[in-house]
């Protein structure tokens, strides 16, 4: 092994392990494209572990133990955009119970949620049964005007609703070209019978609904104050789907004051992130491209079916160059050391050496 390490890239944590080439040709085919496929191989797997915790619901985070699943009650709201007109009416905890007529309750696996807020308006609406004499004094002058049709008798028309400022367009029921110009504050929170035609109403009242295009959204909430569940309803006016961008919901409440709600949907977000990464990073490296390990597992699958084939790279062991450098120089050392001359002592009177030479061990005289 030349070297070896981990990191950390994009939240995604990796390891590496470089082998010596020169050694790595030397194994068979087999064991060779075991190691070579290793890095694809643990691709592959933790995919397929990530995708079945997934389809099971299981996910990676133990959710009964710091969380408590309120699907049955509604949906809790966990962020809302802080620029949204809707930050300073539904805070964070905030529990939503109903949307309009829909209940947020719901423990199937489709989230209610979803499926109302992006879903586009079907059906008619139910009204409410308002006093009339409120509706005629809604009415007012402004809602009639005398007009002249030729030989006609005087003949009223409703001018056509504006919805200038807080004010939306309601129609009548038993005629919706009978419009009036209400505040839906009060018509949505004076608990007021519901109906669907003005003959369930009695017979002071009359059924009114938001005209179709008024895009009024009820949202009902279930707000804590001083230990006791109050319901409100907040208006909103608007598409409903941008309600749907603003506020993030979950349907899991923490068990713990120090454990943020946030969590689960942080964590459902790296969990798919994981998905996502570990299965391009599979489908990457499978791809026979040169420095890829696709690429080497090809070559060595051509070797095993065919013979050695030349891949066009040519590999170079620096670790086995490295000690063949070295053990090569050593050699040399030794062998210049071996036949440096020395010479033989001569008593001391006299004048002649001998000149001798040291090989293996053995001495020349």
């Amino acid at each position: 092994m030349l070297s070896c390490g981990v990191s950390v890239m994009f939240l995604l944590p990796t390891a590496f392990v470089t082998l010596p080439a020169t050694r790595l040709e030397k194994l068979s085919p087999r064991d060779r494209l075991q190691i070579v496929s290793g890095g694809c191989f643990h691709n592959f797997v933790l995919s397929c572990l990530l995708f079945s915790a997934a389809w099971s619901g299981s996910g990676i985070l133990p959710t009964w133990i710091l969380f408590q699943d309120i699907s049955a009650l509604g949906r809790l709201i966990v962020n809302v955009d802080y620029d949204s007109p809707l930050a300073t009416h539904l805070p964070v905890g905030t529990l939503i119970t109903k949307i309009d007529d829909s209940s947020m309750a719901s423990v199937l696996s489709d989230d209610s949620w979803d499926h109302y807020l992006l879903s586009p308006f079907s059906g008619s609406m139910q009204g409410w049964c308002t006093n009339s004499s409120f509706l005629d004094k809604a009415f007012g002058e402004w809602a009639k005007r005398v007009i002249w049709l030729g030989d006609c008798l005087l003949c009223t028309k409703a001018p056509a609703c504006t919805s200038a400022g807080s004010y939306s367009c309601f129609v009548s029921k038993a005629d919706e070209t009978v419009q009036y110009e209400l505040d839906p504050v009060h018509i949505f929170t004076d608990n007021l019978v519901r109906c669907n035609s003005s003959t369930e109403c009695s017979s002071v009242s009359s059924c009114v609904a938001p005209r179709r295009d008024q895009q009024l959204v009820r949202i009902f909430v279930l707000r804590n104050r001083a230990g006791t569940s109050i319901e409100d309803i907040v208006i909103w006016k608007g598409p409903k789907d941008e309600i749907w961008q603003q506020v993030q919901v979950s349907s899991l409440r923490s068990r713990f004051s120090f454990v943020s709600s946030r969590l689960p949907i942080l964590a459902s977000a790296f969990f798919e992130y994981m998905k996502i990464v570990n299965l391009s990073l599979y489908l990457v490296n499978t791809l026979p491209i040169a420095t890829l390990d696709g690429h080497q597992s090809l070559v060595i699958l051509l070797q095993f079916l065919h013979g050695p084939v030349n891949d066009g790279l040519q590999s170079i062991d620096l670790e086995a160059l490295n000690n063949t450098t070295r053990l090569s120089r050593e050699g040399e050392s030794t062998k210049s050391m071996q036949d440096i001359p020395y010479f033989l002592g001569a008593p001391s009177d006299s004048a002649v050496w001998t000149l001798g030479y040291h090989s293996l061990g053995d001495e020349i005289i």
